[in-house]
């Protein structure tokens, strides 16, 4: 069973050790007090990051509440965070709070209880940020409002009339003294309630860094959770110590193309490609405006980088998935060989040689198990023999499954006819009927495909569309058209699909062992959802699933992608 803890403390080190060890320390009396945990995860430093931090938690005999995580790679201020959240649940943590802390802060006296006890108070919050301060005490600004054309406009023009003109615009206004609201946290001390990574998932890790807690908090918002800044919890931050792109020496050094992919990712994510161009320009005038009044004092080349990125990026063709090994590996479940899998498979589909989900199954376990081989000889055959009996199965059956879907075990196809699998991933124990379609939503978003979860059952002639999560141990219902989230354990019917029914409450510890899917003929199915839609007419809350991403109860990695219907 999950052990209850409340707050679990990620930071995420990249040769910054001896930041991250005052970080610890600042931390040490006040979570020994709560009883929460601190995890420091080193995104592959190179460096001697980590055996400094092992032996700074070991020196002081913090093993009780702290410990050191090893990342194999360096995949930013996302991944780095989504690497503590999963290596949590893998332990079993099941944390009410996550404080996602930079490793250049320390945390004053008082700040973290400052934040639960506001947090506790209000339910509807889900995320809350922290007063960030320089070394004398004075605020930084922490609190801001999403970025949009207008504001790009304002933040690069540094005019006093455009910026009082634009001031409803402004992404960093003046910090406050009292708590309010806002639209974004500065993600250097950021307090994230337990359920906000249930429904909305982890952080987008195509964001190496910045923009990502900015995208985050706009998906929490979409999801109904609230933002809050808390000026009592403070925080001194140490800003742009890894970077170098904020802080003291923000002037001194070009813009890392790392920020362009990030501001042109949120902009395409959360606006389209229009609004994106919009925005870009505005930008440019911002910046022509500054010149005109010669106050360029930023850093060097920015704008001549900002336009030879992006005119590179408009020109490259196709747009390039997120994930450059994508589609370059073997995605077959680990600990099977391919004769194994297809037995296993073979087994689920009742041991019929004629049923097609099988032959599409056993086809796609082909085009895995050929990336494991390394030589493009061996592989070249294998490669035609795989094209041709895919072709076949999408020709002679109507299924459609591209071996780049990331495919559990078990997972059972019923009968056939024009189904199209084009999701990021698709769980254990799946069962899927006929006519079914999962794809992308949206054209300038191609990479943007369905997580289902474990356990799942879909109905027949369902359509699950864009970068959206099907819970575990879900039930869509027939000619349903799901294009939000659906949390785990829930029945969700309907155009567009809304759960109408959550078995058991998924959220409350101790509820028992995740309720298994039993498989049912079609007009079983039918019933249960005709009985849950009457019973929906009843006065009674109704979860709406909000968008994107898979959750921390059912951790597959955050995916965003880009996307129409494939």
């Amino acid at each position: 069973m999950a052990a209850v803890v409340p707050l679990l403390v990620s930071i995420v080190n990249y040769r910054t050790p001896r930041l991250a060890i005052a970080c610890l320390a600042s931390l040490r009396a006040q979570l020994r007090e709560l009883g929460g945990r601190a995890v420091v995860a080193d995104n592959d430093s190179g460096d001697d990051s980590l055996r400094l931090l092992r032996e700074a938690v070991a020196r002081c005999h913090d093993e009780d509440w702290a410990e050191v995580l090893a990342v194999d790679h360096n995949g930013g201020f996302a991944s780095g965070n989504n690497a503590v959240l999963r290596h949590a649940q893998g332990r079993g943590l099941r944390p009410r709070y996550v404080l996602l802390l930079n490793p250049d802060t320390e945390v004053r006296p008082g700040a973290i209880s400052a934040l639960l006890e506001f947090m506790d108070a209000r339910p509807e919050v889900g995320i809350a940020g922290c007063r960030a301060e320089d070394a004398d005490g004075s605020p930084r600004r922490s609190a801001f409002r999403f970025h949009s054309a207008l504001g790009d406009l304002e933040a690069e023009a540094r005019s006093g009339p455009v910026s009082r003109l634009l001031s409803r615009w402004k992404v960093a206004p003046p910090p406050r003294d009292e708590p309010h609201r806002a639209d974004w946290v500065t993600g250097a001390a950021m307090l994230v309630r337990r359920e906000v990574f249930e429904t909305i998932g982890l952080l987008d890790e195509g964001f190496f860094l910045y923009y990502e807690e900015t995208d985050f908090c706009r998906r929490a918002a979409e999801a109904g959770f609230e933002c809050w800044h808390v000026p009592a919890s403070r925080v001194l931050h140490l800003c742009g110590q890894s970077t170098g792109v904020t802080g003291a020496r923000r002037n001194e050094r070009a813009v890392p193309r790392y920020w362009f992919e990030s501001r042109r990712r949120y902009f395409l994510k959360h606006h389209g490609p229009a609004y994106t161009t919009l925005a870009d320009l505005a930008w440019l005038a911002g910046g022509a405006l500054c010149k005109l009044r010669g106050r360029d004092d930023g850093p060097p080349r920015r704008y001549r980088d900002f336009v030879s990125y992006n005119l590179a990026m408009r020109a490259e063709e196709p747009m390039r998935h997120p994930d450059p090994e994508f589609g370059r590996r073997d995605r077959n479940p680990e600990g099977l060989g391919l004769a194994a899998l297809v037995r296993e498979d073979f087994l689920t589909h009742d041991r019929d040689p004629f049923e097609p989900g099988f032959w599409a199954v056993a086809v796609h376990r082909l085009g895995n198990w050929r990336m494991g081989f390394r030589s493009r000889l061996v592989r070249a055959p294998l490669t035609a023999a795989y094209r041709l009996a895919s072709r076949a199965v999408h020709w002679g059956f109507g299924i459609k499954l591209d071996y780049t879907v990331r495919l559990g075990r078990r997972v059972r196809i019923w009968h056939h006819g024009g189904m199209v699998l084009g999701a990021s991933s698709i769980g254990d124990d799946v069962h899927i009927r006929q006519n079914t379609t999962f794809g992308v939503a949206r054209r300038d978003r191609p990479f943007e495909k369905p997580t289902i979860g474990d356990r799942v059952d879909i109905g027949c002639g369902a359509v699950v569309l864009g970068g959206v999560t099907v819970g575990d141990d879900s039930v869509i219902g027939a000619n349903a058209v799901v294009i939000r989230d659906v949390p785990r354990r829930s029945l969700a019917v309907g155009v567009p699909a809304r759960v109408v029914e959550r078995r058991g409450d998924a959220s409350r510890e101790g509820s028992g062992p995740a309720h298994q899917v039993e498989v049912h003929p079609d007009h079983v199915v039918a019933e249960r959802v005709r009985q849950a839609l009457a019973e929906a007419g009843r006065p009674r809350p109704l979860a709406v699933a909000p968008p994107d991403m898979s959750g921390l109860e059912a951790v597959t990695g955050v995916h965003d992608r880009a996307g129409s219907a494939a």
